[in-house]
């Protein structure tokens, strides 16, 4: 009986380190989502930025 409470102690801590490793794991990707996002965000901005024309580029601007 006493081995076999010894190995439910050891599964139980591997469980609990397997636990702290996969929140640990799911913050370092959601933080590399939320940089290549906002990455995207902006490169997404610049591209519209460059590719919509100016108001004064429009014919019949009188700028």
């Amino acid at each position: 009986m006493q081995g076999l409470k010894s190995s439910q102690r050891e599964n139980g801590a591997q469980i609990t380190e397997l636990t702290e490793r996969l929140a640990l794991m799911q913050k370092i990707l959601t933080r590399r989502l939320a940089v290549s996002n906002f990455d995207m965000d902006s490169l997404r901005h610049q591209v519209e930025t460059w590719i919509r024309p100016k108001e004064s580029d429009l014919p019949g601007s009188y700028h």
